[in-house]
Formats: C-alpha cells, structure tokens, sequence
C-alpha cells in the first residue's frame, strides 16, 4: 500500500508518507504534510526538552537511596 492511497489519520488531506518508520513491526500511520511536519517537530522538542532541560534529572551521589530529583536550570 503507498501513502498516496490513503488519507491523513489526523485530517481529510491526502496523504504524502507512512510515519513513523522505525521499526517494520510498528504500524505506521498516514500523515499529509503539514501533520507529518507538526509531528516530527512535536517528537524533536520532545526529545530536546528530554536531553537538555525540562525533563532531564539530576541523580545524586548515592542513587539507590535516594530518588532522583528535578534539574533546576
């Protein structure tokens, strides 16, 4: 099946691509451009936030007795 053959799974448009394609054993979805465009940014500042400040932890000398607590910037 190609992406052309399909419709976007977020809006009506006509889809350009199957995302996301990382593994053959994960379903993808259809996506149009502009939702395909919005999702991979939503997933890059997640994963920046991730890395290099709103969720990144800090872990103490002695981990494993205490739980990590919130990196402050």
């Amino acid at each position: 099946m190609k992406a052309s053959d399909c419709k976007c799974c977020i809006c009506p448009a006509q889809a350009v691509a199957f995302w996301p394609c990382v593994d053959p054993d994960i379903r993808a979805n259809p996506y149009c451009r502009e939702c395909l465009n919005k999702a991979q940014n939503e997933l890059l500042i997640t994963i920046a936030e991730m890395e290099h400040g709103k969720y990144r932890v800090d872990y103490p000398a002695n981990a494993e007795h205490e739980p990590p607590r919130e990196r402050k910037p």
